[in-house]
């Protein structure tokens, strides 16, 4: 059970699998981008989730849009872990 209560991500074999594990960090921290062609949405966050605001959301458009989220550590970002959502 992670210390602090998180939920990580583990890569294993091209997957991600949820996992309790301590962060080891001194704060808990992530970093989301949401691309959607030439746009692209930016936020940080200090838990393991995310609420977007609808208007945010249309603003980028119909289509298929990339979610990239990265813990932040201190010694610096995580390589992304990425998947798509269609919106219409």
């Amino acid at each position: 059970m992670c210390q602090r209560g998180c939920n990580a991500m583990q890569r294993r074999r091209g997957s991600l699998a949820p996992v309790d594990m301590p962060l080891g960090e001194r704060a808990e921290q992530y970093g989301v981008t949401v691309t959607m062609g030439a746009k692209v949405m930016e936020y940080s966050c200090a838990a393991p989730a995310l609420t977007v605001a609808e208007a945010d959301l249309l603003a980028l458009g119909a289509g298929t849009a990339t979610i990239a989220v990265r813990q932040i550590g201190d010694w610096g970002a995580s390589q992304p872990a990425r998947t798509q959502i269609t919106l219409s």
